[in-house]
């Protein structure tokens, strides 16, 4: 754990409000934003997100500084994520805005993109594509689905999502691997569909 969390945690330990506020402005937007992505709706980030600092700030004592603080931070954010995820039972949508040509690597699809651009109902095509992309991902077996969240979507690094979800590099590297295979799949028919009918 470097210093500035050392102090950080130190601060919260002792129910410092300026170490919170310091920690709020520090995590709130990284937070916001992995709650978001799994929840797709912004009430409900927004909400979540008040809970998981309410979570830090209550159980700041338990952390024991085995792992990065970071990475115990977006534990209980994906935690407090997935229990409202399980307790609606119908998984929302995950935005992909920042990553959508980075999981479609196989150059044909990402190919087909920049194509579509040119054309002049260009915007309807976008929309329509990244519905679809998020309909897949959202169908992806949740521990996948996470898995490809933190490290495509977030871009954390394949170590610190490992940390994060206490999973080995091989493992999270192996669930990562089948989700955009699962991925590829159910995009490809899709994909070659709107090809052909635009070619």
């Amino acid at each position: 754990m470097n210093a500035d969390d050392i102090h950080l945690v130190e601060g919260l330990k002792k129910k410092d409000l300026r170490a919170f506020e310091e920690f709020f402005n520090q995590y709130h937007r990284k937070i916001f934003g992995l709650i978001y992505k799994l929840t797709k709706n912004e009430a409900d980030a927004q909400d979540l997100t008040q809970e998981v600092f309410l979570k830090i700030f209550e159980k700041v004592d338990t952390f024991e500084g085995r792992s990065a603080f970071s990475s115990w931070i977006y534990r209980i954010a994906v935690n407090t994520s997935f229990m409202k995820l399980r307790a609606q039972r119908n998984q929302p949508q995950v935005s992909l805005d920042s990553v959508l040509p980075r999981f479609l690597d196989s150059g044909y699809q990402k190919e087909a993109v920049k194509d579509w651009s040119r054309r002049a109902d260009d915007q309807m095509l976008k929309q329509e594509s990244k519905q679809v992309i998020y309909r897949a991902i959202d169908k992806l077996p949740d521990k996948e689905k996470l898995v490809f969240i933190l490290r495509d979507v977030e871009e954390l690094s394949t170590e610190k999502v490992g940390e994060i979800l206490d999973l080995s590099v091989p493992a999270v590297k192996s669930r990562l691997h089948r989700a955009r295979l699962i991925l590829r799949k159910r995009l490809s028919q899709y994909f070659e569909r709107l090809l052909i009918s635009n070619g």
